[in-house]
């Protein structure tokens, strides 16, 4: 099952300049990186897949160097692009990670710092939940999402309805969010001022939640969650 994230590629990158001289040197582009995106056109709608399964389609310069122009060109040629992921295991690893920093702090309550503090995991269903996906659509489902889409008459005022009508069939109504039964001992925990205090309301709270997340902390650095923090 796949969310459908607020996630994507900026186009509005500019050159750096550059006042020193530049010595190019020419090689041969690998047939790996002749392949790692691939272009399609259907309807007058662009399709960008991440063309790099075996490395969870991480984006890497070849990649960008394909992308970026091609965007560019269709902003003035293409009603709508869809972006996705070659392989069942990941859409994109990393490409996503400046965008879940602009929502971690604006998740419910402590919610957000929990999650870039512990490194919990959010699937399916429950990023819709916590508020990081706007629409859900199973996984099963989405060839035809993507056929719909590549076929609808008028992106911009039916993609919204498209969306919604699939995120109602998925019946995601009754779906309680997985984080939910400790929302408030998040928020208690959480709130403290110091990543010290927290791990001392963690030790108080005693409850079996509260001893895996302070496992999880014997685990990770100290000094990155400080930064985490005092972000």
């Amino acid at each position: 099952m796949y969310p459908l994230c607020r996630t994507g590629l900026t186009t509005n990158l500019k050159p750096q300049k550059i006042s020193t001289v530049i010595l190019r040197i020419r090689r041969t582009m690998s047939s790996g990186e002749e392949n790692d995106v691939l272009f399609n056109s259907v309807n007058n709608k662009g399709i960008i897949i991440l063309n790099r399964p075996k490395a969870l389609n991480a984006l890497n310069l070849s990649m960008v160097r394909k992308i970026y122009p091609t965007l560019k060109k269709w902003e003035q040629e293409k009603s709508m692009v869809i972006i996705k992921g070659a392989g069942e295991k990941a859409f994109c690893a990393g490409g996503d990670m400046l965008v879940v920093v602009i929502f971690l702090s604006r998740l419910g309550g402590k919610l957000g710092l929990y999650l870039a503090l512990t490194g919990h995991r959010l699937k399916g269903l429950d990023l819709l939940k916590a508020g990081v996906a706007t629409h859900y659509c199973e996984s099963s489902k989405l060839p035809e999402l993507e056929k719909t889409l590549l076929e609808c008459k008028n992106p911009d005022t039916d993609i919204r309805d498209i969306l919604d009508k699939i995120t109602k069939e998925s019946k995601v109504e009754g779906y309680e969010f997985s984080l939910k039964p400790h929302l408030e001992q998040i928020d208690n925990c959480f709130s403290a001022p110091t990543l010290e205090e927290i791990v001392k309301r963690l030790e108080k709270d005693g409850s079996d939640w509260a001893k895996k997340t302070l496992e999880v902390f014997s685990k990770v650095s100290p000094t990155s969650c400080k930064v985490i923090k005092k972000n």
